[in-house]
């Protein structure tokens, strides 16, 4: 699992250092690819080759048998995604190419942030105002995502709230009021 996030810098060469913690999850063969958002991915290797078949393996039938890509801008995606393999050097360095660094604004300061299967590169500025811009959905998400929970029976304490930390939760741990 690919998580945390960290501050990182861009060298002059167009290098970022990787925390071991990471390098050691995703292994030397990894794929680097734009994202939708601008900021960059950095894929192990196989689960690169997972999400890659998502991309080019859709296919449906239509009415008279004829089979048709599933995603018919799939070239536009895979021009622009597929094909920035890299490798991790010996100090947990990352190569990002001039194209990807355009891509993603990076000029020095960056942000590396585990995404479970995959890391996002950002440039700082950039991760900021995404934050600063989703802040609201965020908040709407994270309540939501407490409802289901509540719903569904997980994490409750006791009182039968669930714990602090979970959005919408009106709860305090199980016996910590006896403790103070």
């Amino acid at each position: 699992m690919l998580n945390g996030g960290y501050n990182g810098t861009l060298d002059e060469t167009g290098r970022i250092s990787l925390p071991r913690k990471m390098r050691d999850n995703l292994g030397s063969d990894v794929v680097l690819a734009i994202s939708n958002y601008k900021c960059l991915q950095l894929w192990a290797a196989e689960k690169w080759e997972e999400y890659q078949a998502a991309v080019r393996g859709k296919f449906q039938t239509d009415d008279k048998g004829n089979n048709f890509p599933f995603f018919p801008r799939e070239s536009v995606i895979k021009r622009r995604m597929i094909g920035y393999a890299t490798d991790i050097d010996k100090q947990g360095r990352i190569s990002v190419n001039s194209f990807l660094r355009d891509h993603a604004g990076l000029s020095r300061d960056c942000v590396v942030i585990g995404q479970d299967d995959y890391i996002e590169i950002w440039a700082e500025d950039k991760y900021k105002e995404y934050l600063n811009s989703t802040e609201k959905e965020f908040e709407a998400a994270f309540a939501e995502l407490g409802e289901r929970i509540v719903n569904i029976g997980g994490l409750k304490n006791d009182t039968g709230y669930p714990h602090s930390g979970i959005a919408g939760a009106n709860s305090t741990l199980s016996g910590a009021e006896d403790q103070m």
